[in-house]
């Protein structure tokens, strides 16, 4: 799996949010559709979870709160650095090496 490939992959983690936030929404708006919608919205939790647990489990606490940071919590690099107390250029290089050690734990899952 290339770099930009797990970039992808984690990038989903915002969609996954995005989609349980609507699909609960939904479910709460229209009960009478709850059934039909309870499935994928457990399908999509499973999945953001199946994320962060990846994230969590890779092994350097660094290179994890990284990748937490910019896939789960949206935030730039330059934001990751600020908060981290670290250059921008050197958690670019953080990160990169997180991407590179990460992967996921069944990629053809999702």
């Amino acid at each position: 799996m290339t770099l930009n490939e797990k970039k992808q992959y984690l990038l989903n983690y915002k969609m996954y949010q995005a989609k349980i936030r609507r699909l609960s929404e939904l479910i709460a708006d229209y009960p009478e559709d709850a059934e039909r919608l309870k499935p994928q919205l457990l399908e999509s939790t499973k999945l953001r979870d199946k994320i962060e647990n990846e994230i969590s489990l890779l092994g350097n606490p660094i290179f994890s709160e990284i990748l937490a940071q910019k896939y789960q919590c949206g935030k730039t690099l330059e934001e990751i650095a600020f908060c981290m107390n670290y250059s921008t250029r050197h958690i670019e290089r953080l990160h990169t090496n997180a991407l590179k050690i990460f992967e996921p734990l069944d990629f053809t899952n999702t």
